[in-house]
Protein backbone atom coordinates (compact mmCIF):
# COMPACT_ATOMS: atom_id res chain seq x y z
CA UNK A 1 0.00 0.00 0.00
CA UNK A 2 2.72 2.03 0.83
CA UNK A 3 2.67 4.74 -2.10
CA UNK A 4 -0.68 3.67 -3.52
CA UNK A 5 -3.02 6.80 -3.19
CA UNK A 6 -6.25 5.72 -1.99
CA UNK A 7 -9.64 7.10 -3.36
CA UNK A 8 -12.58 7.87 -1.44
CA UNK A 9 -15.28 7.56 -4.53
CA UNK A 10 -19.26 7.66 -4.88
CA UNK A 11 -20.02 4.15 -5.63
CA UNK A 12 -21.75 3.51 -9.14
CA UNK A 13 -22.46 0.46 -10.55
CA UNK A 14 -19.53 -0.17 -11.76
CA UNK A 15 -18.55 -0.51 -8.14
CA UNK A 16 -21.35 -3.39 -7.12
CA UNK A 17 -19.24 -6.66 -7.77
CA UNK A 18 -16.14 -5.29 -5.69
CA UNK A 19 -18.65 -4.04 -3.12
CA UNK A 20 -19.92 -7.55 -2.66
CA UNK A 21 -16.27 -9.04 -2.52
CA UNK A 22 -15.67 -6.72 -0.11
CA UNK A 23 -18.05 -7.63 2.21
CA UNK A 24 -18.23 -11.12 1.69
CA UNK A 25 -13.94 -11.25 2.38
CA UNK A 26 -14.95 -8.70 5.77
CA UNK A 27 -17.51 -11.11 7.04
CA UNK A 28 -15.61 -14.04 6.84
CA UNK A 29 -12.95 -12.54 8.93
CA UNK A 30 -14.88 -11.40 11.36
CA UNK A 31 -17.68 -12.73 12.64
CA UNK A 32 -16.97 -16.47 13.09
CA UNK A 33 -16.18 -16.97 16.63
CA UNK A 34 -15.49 -20.04 18.16
CA UNK A 35 -16.13 -19.03 21.73
CA UNK A 36 -19.91 -18.69 20.98
CA UNK A 37 -20.24 -21.17 18.10
CA UNK A 38 -20.87 -18.86 15.11
CA UNK A 39 -19.09 -21.04 12.29
CA UNK A 40 -17.50 -20.18 9.46
CA UNK A 41 -19.73 -22.03 7.00
CA UNK A 42 -22.42 -20.66 9.06
CA UNK A 43 -21.10 -16.95 8.26
CA UNK A 44 -20.19 -17.64 4.65
CA UNK A 45 -23.98 -19.06 4.08
CA UNK A 46 -25.10 -15.64 5.42
CA UNK A 47 -23.01 -13.81 2.66
CA UNK A 48 -24.88 -15.12 0.01
CA UNK A 49 -27.60 -12.25 1.04
CA UNK A 50 -24.75 -10.05 -0.68
CA UNK A 51 -25.40 -10.27 -4.12
CA UNK A 52 -25.91 -8.11 -6.86
CA UNK A 53 -29.76 -7.31 -7.57
CA UNK A 54 -29.95 -6.35 -4.03
CA UNK A 55 -27.34 -4.20 -3.68
CA UNK A 56 -28.25 -2.28 -7.08
CA UNK A 57 -31.96 -1.74 -5.28
CA UNK A 58 -30.12 -0.29 -2.58
CA UNK A 59 -27.92 2.06 -4.62
CA UNK A 60 -31.11 3.55 -6.19
CA UNK A 61 -32.55 4.80 -2.92
CA UNK A 62 -32.07 8.27 -2.05
CA UNK A 63 -32.22 7.73 1.34
CA UNK A 64 -28.99 5.73 1.32
CA UNK A 65 -25.80 6.70 0.22
CA UNK A 66 -22.46 4.68 -0.59
CA UNK A 67 -19.06 5.28 -1.07
CA UNK A 68 -16.08 3.05 -2.06
CA UNK A 69 -11.90 3.21 -1.03
CA UNK A 70 -10.28 2.03 -3.80
CA UNK A 71 -6.41 2.15 -4.60
CA UNK A 72 -5.17 1.27 -8.28
CA UNK A 73 -8.52 0.91 -9.55
CA UNK A 74 -9.47 -1.79 -6.81
CA UNK A 75 -12.33 -1.39 -4.15
CA UNK A 76 -10.57 -2.01 -0.87
CA UNK A 77 -13.11 -0.97 1.48
CA UNK A 78 -17.02 0.69 1.32
CA UNK A 79 -19.36 2.88 3.39
CA UNK A 80 -23.01 3.01 3.31
CA UNK A 81 -25.04 5.53 5.60
CA UNK A 82 -28.69 6.39 5.54
CA UNK A 83 -31.21 9.49 6.41
CA UNK A 84 -33.58 8.53 8.78
CA UNK A 85 -36.82 10.42 10.10
CA UNK A 86 -35.45 10.29 13.39
CA UNK A 87 -32.02 9.04 13.22
CA UNK A 88 -29.40 8.23 10.87
CA UNK A 89 -27.87 4.97 10.43
CA UNK A 90 -24.14 3.98 9.92
CA UNK A 91 -25.22 1.21 7.87
CA UNK A 92 -21.60 -0.84 7.20
CA UNK A 93 -18.26 0.07 6.94
CA UNK A 94 -15.91 -2.87 5.52
CA UNK A 95 -12.12 -2.71 4.61
CA UNK A 96 -10.33 -5.69 3.58
CA UNK A 97 -8.20 -7.02 6.34
CA UNK A 98 -4.57 -6.08 4.83
CA UNK A 99 -5.85 -2.48 4.46
CA UNK A 100 -7.28 -2.19 7.61
CA UNK A 101 -5.63 0.22 10.68
CA UNK A 102 -4.19 2.40 7.49
CA UNK A 103 -6.22 5.18 7.64
CA UNK A 104 -9.19 3.76 5.25
CA UNK A 105 -12.09 3.57 8.01
CA UNK A 106 -11.37 7.27 8.84
CA UNK A 107 -11.63 8.43 5.38
CA UNK A 108 -14.46 6.37 4.80
CA UNK A 109 -16.22 7.24 7.86
CA UNK A 110 -15.20 11.11 7.68
CA UNK A 111 -17.14 11.05 4.18
CA UNK A 112 -20.23 9.88 5.33
CA UNK A 113 -20.88 11.72 8.69
CA UNK A 114 -20.42 14.51 6.47
CA UNK A 115 -22.78 13.75 4.09
CA UNK A 116 -25.19 12.80 7.06
CA UNK A 117 -24.93 16.48 8.88
CA UNK A 118 -25.96 16.94 12.01
CA UNK A 119 -29.30 17.05 12.28
CA UNK A 120 -29.98 14.02 13.72
CA UNK A 121 -28.08 11.52 15.99
CA UNK A 122 -26.15 8.47 13.83
CA UNK A 123 -26.62 4.97 14.93
CA UNK A 124 -25.18 1.94 14.29
CA UNK A 125 -24.54 -2.02 15.15
CA UNK A 126 -21.49 -3.62 15.82
CA UNK A 127 -20.46 -7.43 16.91
CA UNK A 128 -20.12 -7.21 20.55
CA UNK A 129 -16.94 -8.91 19.80
CA UNK A 130 -15.24 -6.65 17.63
CA UNK A 131 -13.24 -4.86 20.34
CA UNK A 132 -10.85 -2.94 17.76
CA UNK A 133 -13.65 -1.97 15.33
CA UNK A 134 -15.61 -1.06 19.11
CA UNK A 135 -12.97 0.73 19.80
CA UNK A 136 -12.54 2.71 16.23
CA UNK A 137 -15.91 4.03 16.52
CA UNK A 138 -15.14 5.45 19.66
CA UNK A 139 -12.41 7.74 18.39
CA UNK A 140 -15.62 9.06 16.14
CA UNK A 141 -17.78 10.35 19.29
CA UNK A 142 -19.42 6.81 19.41
CA UNK A 143 -20.90 5.42 22.87
CA UNK A 144 -21.93 2.13 23.56
CA UNK A 145 -25.98 2.15 24.31
CA UNK A 146 -26.63 -1.58 25.15
CA UNK A 147 -27.76 -4.70 22.85
CA UNK A 148 -29.54 -4.67 19.99
CA UNK A 149 -30.73 -7.33 17.36
CA UNK A 150 -30.45 -6.79 13.53
CA UNK A 151 -31.84 -9.13 11.46
CA UNK A 152 -28.77 -9.40 9.32
CA UNK A 153 -27.15 -10.30 12.78
CA UNK A 154 -29.34 -13.98 12.67
CA UNK A 155 -27.35 -16.42 10.62
CA UNK A 156 -29.10 -19.37 8.59
CA UNK A 157 -28.44 -22.20 11.24
CA UNK A 158 -30.42 -19.71 13.72
CA UNK A 159 -27.51 -18.44 15.73
CA UNK A 160 -27.07 -14.67 16.52
CA UNK A 161 -24.47 -12.57 16.38
CA UNK A 162 -24.30 -10.33 19.72
CA UNK A 163 -24.47 -6.63 18.54
CA UNK A 164 -23.99 -3.77 20.65
CA UNK A 165 -25.71 -0.43 19.57
CA UNK A 166 -23.55 2.73 19.43
CA UNK A 167 -24.37 6.54 19.28
CA UNK A 168 -23.20 9.72 17.71
CA UNK A 169 -24.92 12.24 19.50
CA UNK A 170 -26.11 15.57 17.99
CA UNK A 171 -29.47 16.13 19.50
Amino acid sequence: MQGHEIEILEATLKDVEGIIKVQQVVWLDTYPNKEIGITYKDVEEQTKQFNTERLIKKLSDPCRHYWVAKTEGNIIGMLTVSKGEEINTLQALYILPEFQDKGVGSKLIKKGLEWLGTEKNVVLGVASYNKNTIEFYKKFGFVEKGERHDEIATLPSGKVIPEIEMVLSFI
